[in-house]
Protein backbone atom coordinates (compact mmCIF):
# COMPACT_ATOMS: atom_id res chain seq x y z
CA UNK A 1 0.00 0.00 0.00
CA UNK A 2 1.35 3.44 -0.33
CA UNK A 3 0.11 6.85 0.67
CA UNK A 4 -1.74 5.36 3.57
CA UNK A 5 -3.71 7.51 6.01
CA UNK A 6 -3.60 6.59 9.38
CA UNK A 7 -5.85 7.06 12.42
CA UNK A 8 -3.35 6.08 15.27
CA UNK A 9 -5.26 5.26 18.44
CA UNK A 10 -2.77 5.26 21.26
CA UNK A 11 -2.66 6.93 24.53
CA UNK A 12 1.11 6.74 25.04
CA UNK A 13 2.27 10.36 24.01
CA UNK A 14 6.18 8.31 23.15
CA UNK A 15 5.03 6.29 21.09
CA UNK A 16 2.48 8.83 19.08
CA UNK A 17 5.69 10.69 18.35
CA UNK A 18 7.60 7.74 17.17
CA UNK A 19 4.99 6.61 14.96
CA UNK A 20 3.95 10.05 13.52
CA UNK A 21 7.38 10.99 13.16
CA UNK A 22 8.64 8.27 10.85
CA UNK A 23 5.82 7.74 8.85
CA UNK A 24 5.89 11.34 7.84
CA UNK A 25 9.62 10.55 6.69
CA UNK A 26 8.93 7.76 5.03
CA UNK A 27 9.59 7.87 1.01
CA UNK A 28 6.36 6.17 0.63
CA UNK A 29 3.73 8.52 1.13
CA UNK A 30 2.08 7.24 4.31
CA UNK A 31 1.00 9.62 7.11
CA UNK A 32 -0.92 10.03 10.39
CA UNK A 33 -3.61 11.97 10.00
CA UNK A 34 -5.07 11.90 12.40
CA UNK A 35 -4.75 10.82 16.36
CA UNK A 36 -6.85 9.91 18.89
CA UNK A 37 -5.72 9.07 22.67
CA UNK A 38 -9.09 7.29 24.55
CA UNK A 39 -12.14 5.98 23.39
CA UNK A 40 -13.93 9.60 23.22
CA UNK A 41 -11.91 10.78 20.49
CA UNK A 42 -11.41 7.05 18.89
CA UNK A 43 -15.71 6.84 18.07
CA UNK A 44 -15.58 10.74 17.22
CA UNK A 45 -12.63 10.04 14.71
CA UNK A 46 -14.28 6.85 13.08
CA UNK A 47 -17.82 8.40 12.82
CA UNK A 48 -16.35 11.48 11.22
CA UNK A 49 -14.69 9.21 8.83
CA UNK A 50 -18.15 7.27 8.04
CA UNK A 51 -19.65 11.12 7.43
CA UNK A 52 -17.07 11.78 5.05
CA UNK A 53 -15.40 14.69 7.37
CA UNK A 54 -11.93 12.79 7.54
CA UNK A 55 -9.71 11.21 5.05
CA UNK A 56 -8.01 7.72 6.52
CA UNK A 57 -7.34 3.63 5.06
CA UNK A 58 -5.47 2.49 8.10
CA UNK A 59 -6.22 2.13 12.01
CA UNK A 60 -3.13 1.71 13.89
CA UNK A 61 -4.90 0.91 17.29
CA UNK A 62 -3.63 0.00 21.24
CA UNK A 63 -5.39 -2.21 23.09
CA UNK A 64 -6.60 -0.57 26.20
CA UNK A 65 -6.85 3.31 26.29
CA UNK A 66 -7.52 3.87 30.28
CA UNK A 67 -6.40 1.78 33.11
CA UNK A 68 -9.53 0.76 33.64
CA UNK A 69 -9.35 -1.25 30.17
CA UNK A 70 -7.63 -4.94 30.14
CA UNK A 71 -7.28 -7.96 27.69
CA UNK A 72 -7.69 -5.55 24.79
CA UNK A 73 -11.39 -4.29 25.72
CA UNK A 74 -11.04 -0.97 23.78
CA UNK A 75 -9.70 -2.29 20.97
CA UNK A 76 -12.82 -4.72 20.28
CA UNK A 77 -14.93 -1.59 21.37
CA UNK A 78 -13.18 0.42 18.44
CA UNK A 79 -13.48 -2.97 15.99
CA UNK A 80 -17.13 -3.25 16.65
CA UNK A 81 -17.46 0.29 15.81
CA UNK A 82 -16.01 0.08 12.72
CA UNK A 83 -17.70 -2.81 11.62
CA UNK A 84 -21.55 -1.40 12.74
CA UNK A 85 -20.50 1.86 10.52
CA UNK A 86 -19.58 -0.72 7.96
CA UNK A 87 -16.11 1.06 7.50
CA UNK A 88 -13.52 -0.58 4.88
CA UNK A 89 -10.63 -0.10 6.72
CA UNK A 90 -7.28 -2.41 7.72
CA UNK A 91 -6.78 -2.77 11.04
CA UNK A 92 -3.37 -2.91 12.35
CA UNK A 93 -2.77 -3.90 16.23
CA UNK A 94 -0.05 -2.31 18.04
CA UNK A 95 -0.18 -3.34 22.06
CA UNK A 96 1.67 -4.81 24.87
CA UNK A 97 -1.36 -7.12 24.75
CA UNK A 98 -1.70 -10.06 22.32
CA UNK A 99 -4.93 -8.70 20.74
CA UNK A 100 -5.76 -12.09 18.43
CA UNK A 101 -5.38 -14.05 21.69
CA UNK A 102 -7.44 -12.20 23.45
CA UNK A 103 -10.83 -11.86 20.50
CA UNK A 104 -9.54 -9.20 18.89
CA UNK A 105 -10.04 -9.24 15.40
CA UNK A 106 -7.73 -6.79 13.50
CA UNK A 107 -6.29 -7.56 10.68
CA UNK A 108 -2.97 -7.70 11.22
CA UNK A 109 -0.89 -7.06 14.42
CA UNK A 110 2.85 -5.64 15.57
CA UNK A 111 2.98 -6.19 18.81
CA UNK A 112 4.97 -3.26 20.84
CA UNK A 113 8.04 -5.51 22.53
CA UNK A 114 9.04 -6.09 18.59
CA UNK A 115 8.03 -3.21 16.94
CA UNK A 116 10.48 -1.04 15.44
CA UNK A 117 9.22 1.77 12.94
CA UNK A 118 10.80 -0.41 9.43
CA UNK A 119 8.60 -3.33 10.51
CA UNK A 120 5.71 -1.17 10.76
CA UNK A 121 6.34 1.02 7.39
CA UNK A 122 7.45 -2.88 5.76
CA UNK A 123 3.78 -4.13 6.78
CA UNK A 124 1.89 -1.76 5.33
CA UNK A 125 4.15 -1.36 2.07
CA UNK A 126 3.11 -5.21 1.82
CA UNK A 127 -0.49 -4.55 2.48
Amino acid sequence: MENAKILHIEDNTYFIDVVKTSLNLDQQGHSVVEIANNMENARESLYRLARNELDFNVVLLDSNLSSESTKGADAKRIIQIIKELKLELITIGCSEDNLKINSVDVDFELPKQDFGTDKLIALINSI
